[in-house]
């Protein structure tokens, strides 16, 4: 049985409100622990894996519940009213990005998300290079325990981040890269494929060319 196979590896996942490690243990007095709410398990998944233990990441709407239709009761309202973040859907990226999961027909469970960045800059910016390489580390780790059979990087920023910054997603998505014994699949962010058709082709040919690469790794 397979366990962690696949790690995505997005480009970018906002949570200004998760500290960079240590930086409570700097300010010299215990902090009360933050109260964050998602309203989907899928970005609650996201955040949490970008939070670490820093923070517990609460979800408002259980596993297969249509967000449409969704009541929530009075327990749903007061939970977001003490939320001091709440973090929602805005783009769609991560309903679509769900569904190109599904179609490689590949179990949640065999997938880990995650997000390259692990120490967010002041008012959400990308890490500049020195930043980026002093917080890599904790990427690393992630990826040593987990010991994914493939990581897929959705956008430059992922790509960069585990082999070349001069490397780009419009040369090499759908190509397999190897690191360290790793495969690394690189694509489009599917923030991208949501603003542009002609990305969103290219993202889903994309996945669905990783179905060959996911069936030899199931029998290794």
């Amino acid at each position: 049985m397979l366990k962690k196979m696949m790690f995505v590896l997005l480009g970018l996942v906002a949570l200004a409100a998760c500290q960079p490690p240590g930086q409570a243990a700097h300010s010299g007095r215990a902090q009360t622990a933050l109260q964050v709410v998602a309203a989907e398990t899928f970005l609650a998944d996201i955040a949490q894996n970008v939070a670490g233990d820093r923070v517990k990441i609460e979800s408002l709407m259980p596993i297969g519940v249509d967000p449409h239709g969704f009541e929530p009761t009075p327990t749903d309202v007061a939970k977001i009213t003490d939320s001091q973040v709440l973090i929602v859907n805005g783009a769609g990226f991560e309903a679509f990005l769900d569904e190109l999961l599904k179609s490689i027909e590949l179990n949640r469970e065999r997938i880990f998300i995650t997000s390259p960045i692990k120490c967010f800059p002041p008012n959400n910016r990308l890490p500049k290079i020195d930043e980026s390489k002093a917080c890599k580390p904790y990427l690393e780790e992630q990826i040593r325990k987990i010991k994914p059979k493939i990581i897929i990087a959705l956008g430059n920023y992922a790509l960069q981040t585990l082999l070349d910054k001069k490397l780009t997603i419009s040369r090499l998505h759908g190509e397999p890269q190897e690191r360290n014994g790793i495969i690394i699949y690189p694509t489009f962010h599917p923030a991208a494929a949501m603003r542009f058709s002609k990305i969103r082709v290219l993202i889903e040919e994309d996945f669905t060319k990783l179905k060959d690469p996911l069936e030899k790794l199931k029998n290794i």
